[in-house]
């Protein structure tokens, strides 16, 4: 017997690990089934942060209202805000009220590339449900300056720059993985400010 409308569901880790096996079969998926599962992954991840609002009132902590919790957590992690406006207009047709410049999502590409001069030795960010189409070696003057890895994905266009809907599902989930770590300490998310606090 069902004991509440969300499937049995009780905690932000249970909704984390629904959204990952939702990445999970997103990576896994013919690419005719990628767009229902990356609208299934936007609309999940866009929605633990209201769990973890939940969250920090069952452990007593102070965060003010609930508007104010949701847009300081969205302010602090465009990505998360990037798929909130996806999972928004997924879910309502239209999107009304835009918290980024995304323009549109779907099939499509992205290089990443990794400098190797010592100007941008990080590795490029490899999403986890995207695949390399291919690498290519940038040789300058007989010499190997660094490396263009080509990703093949579900592509957020936007005027600020294209990014891969899966990095954007991955930069969101470790944001909201720390806030939630936070509160089961008993502590308030990094993002979270006095003002908040203060409702």
């Amino acid at each position: 017997m069902p004991n509440n409308l969300r499937f049995g569901l009780m905690k932000p880790d249970e909704m984390i690990a629904k959204a990952r096996r939702e990445m999970d079969r997103l990576a896994a998926s013919a690419d005719d089934q990628k767009s229902d599962h990356a609208m299934n992954a936007a609309l999940t991840i866009s929605h633990i942060l209201e769990w973890i609002f939940h969250a920090t009132k069952e452990r007593g902590l102070e965060v003010g209202n609930r508007s104010d919790f949701l847009d300081a957590a969205r302010s602090a992690c465009g990505p998360l805000a990037q798929i909130t406006d996806i999972a928004n207009a997924s879910k309502h047709f239209e999107l009304t009220r835009a918290r980024t410049d995304a323009t549109a999502v779907g099939d499509g590409k992205l290089v990443l590339f990794q400098d190797l001069m010592l100007r941008d030795i990080e590795p490029p960010h490899m999403p986890s449900a995207g695949k390399v189409a291919g690498i290519r070696t940038i040789i300058d003057d007989d010499e190997i300056v660094g490396f263009e890895t080509i990703v093949t994905g579900q592509r957020i266009d936007a005027p600020s720059g294209p990014t891969l809907f899966e990095v954007a599902c991955d930069d969101a989930l470790d944001s909201l993985i720390r806030a939630n770590d936070s509160i089961q300490n008993d502590k308030l998310p990094e993002w979270l400010t006095t003002e908040v606090q203060r409702g």
